[in-house]
């Protein structure tokens, strides 16, 4: 009842309110006013990481004392009047084995509990915020001491701090590397089955028609990483094209009353300057066949526009040459003008792809494009490539037709950064044989701590449940979690796909195509 104003002040009148309330004599308040002034001025997380790591240390290590994962050792301290030692924290192991235990025998801990021990409601603030910064790759590598602790709240800590967890988590594996490389999307074609993984964690690809498996024996990587495009199939990463300057907030949070359309209206907003347009990276592998068919070979294909259709942006074309195929590489830039790459000639086998486009301004400075094949480079200056993703391995033809008649082939491990790659690193992916150098570190390390078990066990509450999902769905880009995770909620997962919850039959959903 009453004026709603009384009650929800603009952020204007609220802001001050607040910085009053950092004077209250209740530490509680203090602590909450003090949160929220802190989430408000967002734009002191605009600098590098170095610059506000001092805060985000003070906001961990309160959070790590206070959070209700602690009630146990809180509350036993204050029974046996030992309130000013610090309380220890319990081994992971022991903690989930706690959340088993809660799970079977349906106890939940709540905040009221907890209130005399720990603060509930102020953690809840800190975890809100430190999931936000998760989202930023500059902030990401202030997390690694973090991990542990996370999980140790999803185990035991109350459904809603659980929920922020979880969210926190999910968002480390959103864009998942420690180097800021921006890794913006990674279709990694580890199986057979899963075709439209996104293992950088941003998009939700579609796939057209029936990509071929590699054949046994011819995978990269000693193993069967590797889809083979043939006429009518193709990837689409985003219904209206992906750019890296516009990175899509889909998969950024996980609102269990949230539908598709609330998420995905606006792209990611980074703290900060958003990347430039011609700062992006593109790697492949892709399999040069011993008898290539004579038709142009598409790999990448911008977005149709308004009475202009889709064009091949990158793709080999075949030239005939007194009754002999030749093989070059187009590139067309920005002004629709057809780049001829004459490279090393292709034998049969893997060769390693990147296309890295820069400016002066760059980390790596060079104005334009350096287009590498394995340890061979061209560098072709003042020409870049448009910043436009739609479809891979394909062409979806044009207004004229020739829907799908130019599959590229055999691919694997195709990646977009949206920043650019130096020299170093282009060779040292092209040189390598295994995946231990691959920019999955974070999903690794929180693999490695049982997640997979942990994140299972907080599957009942909606708003917990969604975001716990969106977590397992990020894991199982990982191939050594998929049959670990159906194991332990498979069965439960399944069930989801009929929630009344639109987002958590979206994240149940997700989670079954990573699993394949």
């Amino acid at each position: 009842s009453g004026d709603p104003s009384t009650f929800s002040p603009p952020r204007d009148a609220f802001e001050p309110y607040l910085e009053s309330l950092v004077k209250d004599q209740d530490d509680n308040m203090r602590t909450i006013a003090s949160l929220l002034l802190t989430m408000f001025q967002e734009s002191k997380f605009h600098y590098p990481a170095v610059e506000i790591e001092t805060t985000f240390r003070s906001i961990l290590e309160w959070w790590m004392v206070n959070t209700t994962a602690q009630y146990e050792e809180q509350r036993e301290l204050v029974e046996n009047q030992l309130e000013d030692e610090t309380a220890p924290r319990r081994p992971l192991p022991e903690l989930l084995q706690l959340a088993i235990t809660r799970k079977r025998e349906q106890i939940a801990l709540t905040s009221m509990e907890t209130m005399q021990y720990c603060a509930p409601h102020e953690c809840v603030l800190a975890l809100s915020l430190l999931s936000r910064l998760a989202l930023e790759p500059k902030f990401k590598a202030l997390f690694k001491d973090a991990v542990e602790p996370l999980l140790g709240c999803v185990c035991a800590g109350i459904w809603p701090e659980a929920r922020e967890a979880a969210a926190t988590l999910a968002n480390l594996m959103w864009l998942p590397d420690w180097k800021e490389e921006k890794l913006v999307c990674w279709l990694k074609f580890d199986s057979p089955n899963c075709i439209v993984v996104d293992a950088a964690n941003c998009l939700l690809p579609v796939k057209t028609g029936n990509p071929k498996p590699v054949d046994m024996g011819k995978g990269m990587y000693k193993s069967m990483w590797g889809i083979e495009f043939v006429e009518g199939s193709c990837i689409t990463l985003h219904p209206d094209g992906l750019r890296t300057t516009h990175i899509p907030g889909t998969l950024a949070s996980a609102p269990a009353l949230d539908t598709l359309a609330c998420t995905s209206k606006k792209p990611y907003a980074w703290l900060g300057s958003e990347p430039d347009s011609k700062h992006f990276t593109i790697t492949c592998w892709f399999y040069w066949p011993a008898s290539p068919s004579p038709v142009d070979k598409v790999l990448i294909q911008t977005s149709p526009k308004p009475k202009s259709p889709p064009i091949a942006s990158l793709y080999i074309e075949c030239e005939e040459k007194e009754d002999q195929h030749e093989w070059v590489w187009i590139l067309v830039d920005r002004s629709d003008v057809k780049r001829v790459i004459r490279t090393p000639r292709l034998m049969q086998g893997w060769h390693s792809l990147a296309v890295v486009s820069s400016t002066r301004n760059s980390k790596y400075p060079f104005d334009g494009t350096k287009f590498f094949l394995d340890e061979w480079k061209v560098e072709l200056k003042h020409v870049w490539m448009p910043n436009d993703f739609h479809v891979i391995g394909n062409s979806t033809g044009t207004y004229e037709g020739g829907e799908g008649k130019k599959p590229f082939g055999l691919i694997t491990d195709f990646r977009i950064y949206a920043s650019t790659l130096n020299d170093t690193a282009i060779k040292a992916i092209a040189q390598s044989t295994d995946t231990e150098s691959h920019p999955d570190e974070i999903v690794r390390m929180i693999a490695q701590m049982d997640a997979a078990t942990i994140l299972a066990q907080r599957l009942d509450v909606p708003d917990t449940a969604s975001e716990c999902l969106r977590a397992l769905g990020s894991l199982a880009t990982l191939a050594s979690q998929r049959a670990k995770i159906y194991s332990v909620c498979g069965r439960e997962v399944l069930r989801m796909l009929d929630s009344p919850h639109p987002m958590i039959k979206r994240q149940a959903a997700r989670l079954m195509t990573n699993l394949a």
